[in-house]
């Protein structure tokens, strides 16, 4: 977005140990916010919350062991305003993009998209090479996500049967199939 009063900010380099650099603590508090929000919104309770955000949980996207997050992020002032972060499964080996959230001061509408946009950039430039795919998931109590990824994907979710365990409940979600790998000459459709 041209003229946009954010700055954004891509991953890290990897480390020399091939380790990725830290997760963001900005990220992590503004995800933190979002995730009161909801409780607000009475799109989750307390519980629910609790047990999506459970160190112990269970998320059938994502199974250890994993590789990232390389995170792209929106700064105002220094400050983060949106990020979102991508990780590689390992096996079968694919990408995700994670903990989308943006502040919700309305100066700030677009962030969201600009940084999915730059982290896929980035992505492409980076790790694109690899016959591999990028998805992204929502939850199916979280309408406003699931309008957002099928507004920003110009399509309905791909798949379904995806969740979060946690806590003793489970959570549903849909998903959408953000890059997929090139077909090669040969390869059955």
């Amino acid at each position: 977005m041209t003229g946009a009063p954010w700055r954004i900010i891509l991953p890290a380099p990897e480390r020399p140990d091939g380790k990725a650099p830290p997760r963001s603590a900005e990220l992590d508090d503004l995800a933190t916010r979002w995730r009161r929000q909801l409780v607000a919104d009475r799109t989750y309770s307390e519980a629910q919350v609790s047990a999506l955000t459970d160190p112990a949980r269970v998320c059938s996207w994502a199974p250890p062991p994993l590789h990232g997050p390389r995170i792209t992020l929106a700064l105002v002032d220094g400050r983060v305003i949106a990020g979102v972060e991508l990780w590689q499964r390992r096996n079968p080996a694919s990408w995700f993009l994670e903990n989308l959230v943006r502040d919700q001061a309305p100066e700030f509408k677009g962030s969201g998209r600009a940084v999915v946009e730059a982290a896929m950039r980035w992505w492409r430039a980076t790790y694109g090479h690899y016959v591999t795919e990028v998805r992204a998931h929502a939850m199916e109590g979280e309408p406003i996500a699931i309008g957002w990824w099928t507004e920003f994907l110009q399509r309905p979710p791909d798949f379904w049967g995806e969740s979060i365990r946690g806590g003793g409940m489970t959570f549903p979600a849909v998903g959408w199939v953000v890059h997929s790998p090139p077909i090669r000459k040969g390869q059955a459709l």
